[in-house]
């Protein structure tokens, strides 16, 4: 990779606002980023905690998940980045960090789906807590300075079919039912995610479900537009950054994992419609060739 050079200006800029980053991840790490409320009790929850008691009960599968991705990959991106700024100068390591860095939004997308879509009714109530939006803001910060040190690949796409499929499906899975959930023989939810999301903005959870709007819907829906019509590739690589479908389906099913213990929860057409986007999506942007390779 070439190295990025950043002018003395650009350079304080990052800086600073690499040292806004820590602390806001600190925060979102270790501040509550959601409570369970029933009517006996009300327990709150960490991403360090939930981490370490998901682990302590044995839960691996679930617990290196987040801890990987929520923990781990936030801290090596800061870290790194405050590195490769320092020397000003860009790393190979840095450019890789920075394209899967998405996935660091992982645990923010298994708080929105448990808020919007796994109410249980009079049995529980969840609320998001002031963390969330700490982490939440770590992430976009850390995304936006490290966009100077990608290395962009020019591309031409190919294919029409992929990405009108990807659309169709993107489209069913917002509008169909997304996961069911029932509680032994009186309490039963279905809902899909354009439905999840109007109920958090009717609680006045807004900023969350505006993030998905525009990560899960808007932006792929515009990503396999631009395959489609062959809008320019470096846009379309910015694009993919922000596309988080396949974040979110990961998110889907550690919450229905994590809810498998306490409630029945079932996929339904919505999730399976939603799975298949993500994977077409994939598909579509790995099938453009490179324009110096040729036909």
């Amino acid at each position: 990779m070439t190295d990025v050079a950043l002018d003395p200006q650009k350079r304080q800029l990052a800086l600073i606002t690499l040292a806004i980053t820590a602390v806001c991840l600190a925060a979102g790490l270790l501040l509550p980023i959601m409570s369970f409320e029933t009517f006996l009790s009300e327990k709150e929850q960490s991403i360090v905690s939930a981490t370490v008691g998901l682990i302590k009960n044995q839960e691996w599968f679930l617990g290196l998940a987040i801890g990987l991705f929520s923990i781990a990959l936030p801290i090596a991106k800061v870290g790194i980045l405050s590195y490769a700024i320092l020397r000003n100068q860009g790393m190979t390591v840095l450019s890789w960090l920075a394209r899967i860095g998405k996935w660091s939004m992982l645990d923010v997308f298994v708080v929105v789906a448990t808020l919007g879509m796994v109410q249980l009714g009079a049995l529980g109530e969840t609320q998001p807590r002031i963390g969330i939006y700490f982490f939440l803001a770590a992430v976009v910060l850390t995304t936006i300075v490290a966009l100077p040190y990608v290395e962009h690949k020019m591309h031409s796409a190919r294919h029409r079919a992929l990405p009108i499929l990807g659309l169709v499906l993107l489209i069913v899975g917002c509008i169909a039912p997304l996961m069911k959930v029932d509680k032994w023989l009186f309490w039963e939810q279905q809902f899909s995610l354009l439905a999840a999301m109007q109920t958090l903005l009717a609680q006045g959870h807004w900023l969350l479900p505006s993030t998905l709007i525009i990560t899960v819907i808007l932006i792929p829906m515009v990503h396999l537009l631009g395959l489609l019509w062959h809008s320019d590739p470096i846009w379309q690589d910015h694009l993919a950054k922000w596309n988080m479908l396949d974040v979110f389906v990961i998110g889907i099913l550690l919450v229905w994992f994590k809810l498998s213990d306490q409630a029945n929860v079932a996929p339904l057409l919505g999730f399976w419609c939603l799975l298949a986007a993500a994977v077409v999506s994939a598909i579509a942007g790995y099938q453009r060739v490179a324009k110096d390779e040729g036909p």
